[in-house]
């Protein structure tokens, strides 16, 4: 992977759950307060522009951008903007084996 990838997460507002929507490769064009960034494929460092509490963005569910399921944390916080780093159980490892193929 060359360039960073940055994932702006929305959410519904009633629930927890951090959806992805779509990537750019430019982070000052997120315009979300919390996003992904992905710097190594499949691996994703939950960010937020304002300072959240390490407690509080532990309670968020962050999705996948590419199947949607709701991903493992693999790490804890950095500080207050950067928190957990997370992967997906279910394609992360497979899509890595079919790029390397």
């Amino acid at each position: 992977m060359d360039e960073i990838k940055y994932h702006p997460l929305i959410n519904d507002g009633s629930s927890p759950d951090m959806v992805p929507m779509f990537f750019t490769t430019n982070e000052s064009a997120v315009s979300t307060k919390l996003y992904l960034t992905e710097f190594v494929s499949h691996y994703y460092r939950f960010c937020s522009k304002d300072a959240v509490s390490n407690e509080t963005a532990a309670e968020y569910q962050i999705h996948c951008p590419y199947c949607g399921k709701v991903m493992k944390a693999i790490s804890s916080s950095a500080d207050t903007h950067k928190h957990s780093l997370y992967t997906c159980c279910d394609c992360g490892g497979k899509t890595h084996l079919q790029e390397e193929i």
